[in-house]
């Protein structure tokens, strides 16, 4: 678990495997250029795509600007 701060937009991401003949029956496939950045103990900031939340937690939260 982690505690987003901030969301910026970069490079477009997605979850799905695009080389798959079934990807269109998956229903959690997500692309985005969404990206949350959340603070390391050590003061550094990583970022994740928000393809890799879960579907409730996408669409930037609310969140100020990086």
């Amino acid at each position: 678990m982690f505690a987003a701060v901030c969301q910026l937009t970069g490079d477009a991401m997605t979850n799905a495997d695009l080389t798959s003949t079934n990807i269109g029956q998956n229903p959690n496939v997500a692309s985005s250029a969404l990206w949350l950045g959340a603070p390391a103990p050590d003061g550094r900031v990583g970022y994740i795509s928000e393809v890799y939340l879960a579907p409730a937690y996408r669409g930037g939260l609310g969140l100020p600007p990086c």
